[in-house]
């Protein structure tokens, strides 16, 4: 599967496509309009050491959750698991990760006003 993947993506006509969506998206973003309007609540300190911590913070908690995911996709590739057996072992773990998420929001959903508390109170 892989092969046939990387085997179109080394056809010229599909990389030079891919360039040029790209480079077209890539120009684009500079005019797209900004927002003036933003309801996101400005940062209590804009010092450079607050703004240190929080991405030194960030990459902890970041690193923390995402070692396990990592160390788990290092066993399965070296205990020579086809690559359907492994592919759908990890699509369920990540699909058992997301659902809490989905959860919400489908409760949101179904719900509407009478969960905008509870997860007000989450938040």
């Amino acid at each position: 599967m892989l092969e046939i993947i990387s085997g179109v993506f080394q056809n010229r006509i599909v990389s030079w496509t891919v360039f040029i969506i790209g480079a077209i998206l890539f120009i684009a973003s500079f005019y797209v309009p900004t927002k003036k309007n933003s309801d996101l609540p400005s940062p209590k300190s804009k010092s450079i050491l607050s703004i240190v911590a929080l991405g030194f913070t960030t990459s902890l908690i970041e690193v923390g959750t995402a070692f396990p995911y990592f160390a788990a996709i290092g066993i399965m590739t070296t205990s020579n698991l086809s690559w359907m057996e492994w592919s759908s072992i990890l699509a369920g773990y990540n699909f058992i990760m997301v659902m809490p998420s989905l959860l919400l929001f489908l409760f949101y959903l179904l719900f509407g006003r009478r969960m905008q508390e509870p997860l007000q109170k989450l938040q």
